[in-house]
């Protein structure tokens, strides 16, 4: 309870969330690290109606940080606005190692070297 009310100072913010979000879902969310990727799990949460499990599931697959390099491969300027690749695919019942990447030129999976 003390962390919860040390990241969650702001009343108004505890009541709106609470309305949408159960005290599971909070305990899910307070050990994360990062108050971006903690905001950005609140949102996808409340957004997609995520439950417990799903919530869990998608901050075990890290989904701020691709959403963070997805962010960070984008070119400056008006060309591709921030936040394009909304609904990422995730490849993970695959199996692949990480020796894979994609190659933005080619547009193709190709080993590293």
């Amino acid at each position: 309870m003390i962390q919860f009310a040390q990241l969650y100072p702001d009343e108004q913010i505890v009541v709106s969330l609470g309305r949408q979000l159960s005290w599971t879902h909070f305990r899910a969310l307070l050990p994360l690290k990062s108050d971006a990727a903690r905001r950005f799990y609140e949102s996808q949460a409340v957004t997609h109606r995520l439950s417990v499990r799903e919530l869990r599931h998608t901050i075990g697959r890290k989904a701020f940080e691709r959403q963070e390099i997805a962010d960070s491969q984008v070119a400056p300027g008006p060309s591709v606005p921030m936040d394009a690749f909304k609904d990422p695919y995730l490849l993970d019942f695959l199996g692949l190692r990480d020796s894979y990447f994609e190659a933005l030129s080619a547009g193709c999976v190709c080993p590293r070297s």
